[in-house]
């Protein structure tokens, strides 16, 4: 409601000052100007961006430095608006603005489960320094076996006998080559020759 107040009080003064119509135009540098634009589209407003790059650029020139405030980023963008450097503000139908989101989520999720797989791929490394397969290993048939049935831990591979060892990661992985077995076996074994570390 504060918003619609704003706006509506800016459009009342826009229009004794002989103005056309009021277009509401941000920096968008984040997720808050949704709902002013929302509030601007159902009061029958017009709506458009200005480019970030080009707002600090103008900034320099209009201060002669490059600090942002409350009072002084509004002038600058009126400027670089008044100027016609106004990105248009696409409403478009909604599967379409779902189609963009998601897009971005899915951008995001993407980056996030490579972070993740780099995170857990060195940790492991720090239990099992002498472990010598790739992340792609970790996270297929072959890496989920070893999870589920020895937790990655070299001391526990290391206890076991390397037949029994081959054997329930045959059952575990059927399709995993005997020579990663011992690949597997031998740097664990190299891993739990040091002190096992304790909790703090």
């Amino acid at each position: 409601r504060s918003i619609e107040a704003g706006l509506l009080a800016l459009q009342d003064q826009a229009r004794r000052a002989g103005c056309g119509q009021l277009v509401v135009t941000v920096e968008p540098t984040g997720i808050y100007h949704q709902l002013l634009f929302a509030t601007a589209l159902r009061l029958g407003m017009k709506t458009a961006f200005v480019n970030a790059e080009v707002v600090a650029k103008m900034r320099m020139l209009e201060s002669n430095d490059l600090n942002k405030t409350d009072i002084k980023d509004p002038r600058v963008i009126a400027l670089v608006a008044s100027l016609g450097k106004t990105i248009k503000h696409r409403v478009l139908p909604e599967p379409f603005v779902l189609m963009r989101h998601y897009h971005k989520l899915y951008d995001k999720a993407e980056v996030a489960v490579v972070e993740a797989k780099c995170a857990i791929h060195k940790h492991l490394k720090t239990l099992f320094p002498d472990f010598g397969f790739k992340k792609d290993f970790i996270f297929g048939k072959s890496g989920l076996a070893l999870l589920n049935g020895f937790g990655c831990n070299p001391y526990t591979i290391a206890r076991a006998s390397e037949d029994w060892f081959s054997a329930e990661m045959k059952k575990l992985a059927p399709r995993i080559q005997r020579k990663s077995i011992r690949r597997l076996f031998v740097q664990a074994q190299a891993s739990a020759l040091r002190p096992i570390p304790q909790r703090v």
